[in-house]
């Protein structure tokens, strides 16, 4: 299969070989291409000149490097970035604050204007957090009303990273004086004594049909209990 490098020798070992970056098939149906040997030009040896200046090599390095990032299009200055939660009062609220700021490092502005502006942005920013976690809150209760098992999962590894280990960190001790809990096992026996919700189903024992009816239900490539494929029998 051809990736992005056009020529890399044949039989013998290759020494160089021309590539474009830019280009990517690994992810097609292989190909094949053919061209002509003497229509590939080996490119000129590079020979260090001694008489070359330390000036003209730092010139011509600091050359390169700016058409390399102008190639890349990592010449502009980043602009200012704003977190998304922000509203536009919110934002310019934070504004308002830097130029009274700078108006008060030149003496040109009280500082009681200043701290009523900084006042003013801080509360704004606060409303804006308190308004953004209702609205994950709600997302979050969406998800789980609608058995977005994929939607919610992905959420609660973007809280706890790639792993659970923030949130299973070994064994979780009851506490008798806060939450009024016991390990006593006597408590816990009282609560669980109702059988309201108790599935007789699932006292049944699972046969060979019924796996391959699941295997058959589980669309391909997905997973039972996760990508929204339900897992009763599993």
């Amino acid at each position: 299969m051809i990736d992005h490098i056009f020529y890399v020798g044949l039989k013998s070992r290759p020494n160089w070989c021309t590539a474009n970056h830019f280009l990517d098939q690994s992810d097609h149906m292989p190909i094949t291409a053919q061209w002509n040997i003497d229509s590939l030009e080996v490119p000129e040896k590079m020979l260090a000149d001694g008489n070359l200046a330390i000036d003209e090599l730092c010139d011509g390095l600091i050359d390169n490097i700016w058409n390399q990032s102008a190639r890349l299009s990592a010449t502009a200055a980043p602009g200012e970035v704003f977190k998304t939660m922000l509203s536009k009062n919110a934002i310019n609220k934070i504004k308002i604050r830097r130029k009274k700021f700078k108006k008060l490092k030149r003496k040109k502005e009280p500082m009681k204007k200043y701290a009523n502006a900084k006042l003013a942005a801080i509360d704004a920013i606060k409303a804006d957090r308190k308004a953004h976690h209702a609205k994950n809150l709600k997302l979050i209760a969406d998800q789980l009303l609608n058995n977005s098992s994929k939607e919610y999962w992905r959420y609660i590894k973007s809280c706890t990273g790639n792993t659970l280990h923030s949130v299973s960190n070994g064994p979780v001790d009851l506490a008798k004086d806060t939450t009024v809990n016991s390990r006593d096992p006597s408590k816990w026996q009282e609560l669980l004594s109702d059988d309201s919700d108790y599935f007789p189903e699932c006292d049944h024992r699972i046969i060979w049909t019924d796996i391959t009816a699941a295997l058959n239900d589980t669309p391909n490539n997905k997973a039972p209990g996760a990508d929204g494929v339900p897992r009763e029998i599993w």
